[in-house]
């Protein structure tokens, strides 16, 4: 048996997910990207090359005749669905997704084949995650993160001016990337929401060494936590090693708001 992700030689990864309920369907979403893995994994001594990466994510209709409007440029600015259709977006940004009937958005995180990290060391797979609306989001969250990953990450996607606690210290005191979701244009005038992008695990690498023995744990932060705000966020946990990968949406309201 292993004791941590690296040792292993090929795959295990498996997809689980959440899905929601049509009642706790939204109209009003942040497409938030995960954590980037090239800086991670370079940060932690991989030596890959650190390129622009995106999430995959998908738009389903729920009803006929519905118009969704996003923050992407043309074409992918506005578009009409019916039931059961979808769209595919790839956003090398975080965007606002807007609807006039409730949607279910889907946000697939791709594999290390993608990446251009090397296939002996810590990269991923795909996973998949469903994202909460807006009016599903929380101010209070208890999450965990799942010991032998190497690498664990949130995405937190809050209002602008919005104080966030993660573990009762203030999530500005984390090794956090913030920016705004924004991208080249705007379903409303001005950005209205703030990305976080947060490292809670920092491994080391070492690629010199054979497969199995490349990745020490370094500082692992493991276990469970807590994320408090003054106004409702949206939360993601996300974390990789070698040949697996995790993701899922750290709690939401089920609220029901689609009674159609």
């Amino acid at each position: 048996l292993w004791d941590f992700f690296a040792e292993r030689y090929c795959c295990a990864d498996h997809l689980e997910h959440q899905q929601f309920p049509l009642s706790a369907a939204g109209t009003k979403f942040v497409a938030a990207r995960v954590a980037p893995r090239t800086p991670a994994v370079s940060a932690a001594g991989g030596g890959c090359a650190i390129i622009e990466e995106s999430d995959l994510f998908r738009v389903l209709a729920l009803y006929d005749g519905t118009t969704v409007f996003t923050s992407m440029p043309a074409p992918d600015d506005y578009f009409f669905l019916n039931r059961g259709q979808i769209v595919d977006l790839t956003p090398f940004c975080d965007m606002i997704i807007e609807s006039d009937k409730p949607l279910f958005v889907g946000q697939f995180l791709r594999g290390q084949g993608t990446t251009g990290i090397p296939i002996d060391l810590p990269g991923g797979d795909p996973s998949f995650i469903m994202v909460p609306p807006v009016e599903q989001w929380r101010d209070t969250y208890v999450f965990l993160t799942p010991d032998k990953y190497a690498f664990d990450f949130i995405t937190i996607a809050a209002p602008q001016g919005t104080t966030i606690q993660l573990d009762y210290q203030s999530i500005l005191d984390y090794d956090c990337v913030q920016r705004a979701a924004a991208c080249t244009t705007g379903v409303d005038s001005g950005p209205q929401y703030d990305v976080f992008q947060c490292q809670l695990s920092f491994p080391r690498v070492y690629p010199d060494r054979p497969p199995g023995q490349n990745v020490d744990p370094g500082s692992q932060n493991d276990g469970y936590h807590v994320l408090r705000a003054d106004r409702p966020v949206m939360l993601l946990v996300s974390g990789f090693d070698k040949h697996v990968s995790y993701g899922y949406v750290g709690g939401m309201n089920m609220t029901r708001i689609n009674v159609q």
